[in-house]
């Protein structure tokens, strides 16, 4: 029998533990959200870094070294993209202008870092993956995609905003290198990944309402601050999925004079309420002069009396409390509860003031987006459940003229998805056929490369 040290079995135990406390252990013994379980996540994320470093036998300066080192593997086990951009912390290299990221860079994210000539390297026993690129000023990144463009014959960019639970190395290689390899030549458009940096290092339970409510916020603020790397003079469009919804929301929600950057949003699996695109959750919206001779708040979406004069849902409705659930922060926004950000009122208008068209991707049998209605709590069913699983009710809220225009439903359930994939389609054959409609023929189209093998990211 093989050995194997103690410090190796508390590795490979930790992570289980972890889990197994999240499910069991985030509702107290009365349904609340246990203080004391949520704080023991923290200290297993802790030992699991710890008892790496022991399972090496490196002490806490050898292991740094390893870590952080930014020499590449060899060459035939490189992975590249061309284009990534990336507020995950990292370690800076300012000789080289390189920056490298791994698992372990779990920092809060100061800046948004646009890279080129990005580097994968897999993980070996001595050294955890790491991604190398050089960072490039906003403006130098634009003209560098344009230039690739034009030399590869591409005519387009699909940026790409994941969901939570999705480190830098899933980004890497399940999104961006997938789309690379599968669908570059097809669709003759780049794929960049926009790698916000999540709690990734948390169990999904935990990760969801903690990176919601900090990290996803944090992210789409860093992206409106710099809104202009999207308005280039190539066609850009952009697909969001999953939690990365709200991070494209917080982005066009704080964007000071808004302008069309996007050619094409798509929200795929949105975990995003299901009244986006409701008159009653849009005051601002254009309405016709019909429109506006009616009372739009007859719906039980529309009730004045969910929300406030300043235009934001009231407190009640919302759950909005700086010192919610265990009374953890980070920034000035708490870690539990519902944060102000999501009661702000406009969200669909704003999304539409920075793109010609959105498009839903929703599928009724997405059982991950329904774990949404135990965090995103308030009296409004429609703030609960999710755009990305209920679209026909969402499309049915949907009464003014202005977003019917701008705004198209596609209903993935059923065949369109695999089994036990009902959440991560969004690099599935229908769905990128979704994403080129109207920009290729039916004949590219149906030549896509069509594979059974699901993402498995959140």
């Amino acid at each position: 029998m093989f050995g194997i040290s103690k410090a190796c079995v508390l590795f490979l135990l930790a992570p289980a533990k972890a889990h197994k406390l999240v499910s069991d252990g985030l509702r107290g013994s009365a349904g609340e959200k246990d203080s004391a379980s949520i704080e023991k996540q923290f200290e297993i994320v802790q030992a699991i870094s710890d008892n790496m470093k022991l399972a090496h036998s490196m002490s806490n300066e050898e292991y740094a070294m390893h870590t952080e080192s930014f020499e590449l593997c060899a060459e035939e086990d490189r992975e590249h993209l061309k284009f990534v951009v990336s507020n995950s912390p990292g370690t800076h290299d300012d000789e080289t202008n390189q920056i490298r990221f791994g698992y372990w860079d779990l920092g809060w994210a100061e800046d948004l870092y646009f890279l080129k000539d990005v580097v994968y390297c897999p993980a070996t026993w001595w050294s955890g993956y790491k991604i190398v690129g050089t960072k490039l000023s906003a403006d130098e990144f634009k003209v560098e995609v344009k230039d690739y463009l034009e030399e590869n014959n591409l005519s387009s960019v699909l940026y790409n905003i994941h969901g939570m639970n999705t480190n830098t190395e899933d980004s890497f290689v399940g999104l961006g290198l997938r789309f690379k390899d599968e669908y570059q030549g097809p669709t003759n458009a780049l794929f960049i990944p926009i790698m916000w940096r999540n709690a990734w290092e948390l169990s999904a339970a935990l990760a969801y309402d903690y990176g919601r409510n900090t990290h996803a916020i944090r992210a789409g603020k860093l992206l409106a601050e710099h809104v202009d790397v999207f308005n280039a003079d190539y066609t850009t469009n952009i697909m969001c999925h999953s939690q990365g919804n709200f991070v494209f929301r917080v982005f066009a929600q704080n964007i000071d004079n808004p302008e069309v950057v996007f050619d094409k949003i798509f929200l795929v699996a949105a975990d995003a309420r299901s009244d986006m695109f409701a008159d009653g959750f849009n005051p601002a919206a254009p309405r016709t002069a019909d429109e506006q001779s009616k009372d739009k708040h007859q719906r039980g979406v529309n009730l004045k009396d969910d929300y406030d004069s300043s235009g934001s849902m009231l407190i009640t409705n919302c759950r909005y409390d700086e010192h919610s659930g265990a009374g953890l922060t980070l920034g000035s926004h708490a870690a539990l509860g519902v944060p102000e950000e999501e009661c702000e009122l406009n969200g669909g208008l704003a999304m539409t003031n920075v793109a010609n068209h959105v498009h839903v991707l929703w599928n009724a049998e997405d059982s991950t987006l329904e774990s949404r209605e135990y965090f995103q709590m308030g009296t409004m069913i429609e703030f609960q459940e999710a755009l990305g699983r209920v679209g026909d009710k969402a499309e049915s809220y949907m009464n003014l003229q202005y977003f019917q225009e701008r705004v198209t439903f596609h209903d993935f359930t059923g065949d369109k998805v695999w089994d036990g994939n009902e959440h991560n389609y969004q690099l599935e054959c229908d769905a990128v056929k979704e994403y080129f409609a109207g920009t290729l023929d039916d004949q590219a189209l149906d030549a896509l490369p069509c594979q059974e093998n699901p993402t498995g990211l959140h």
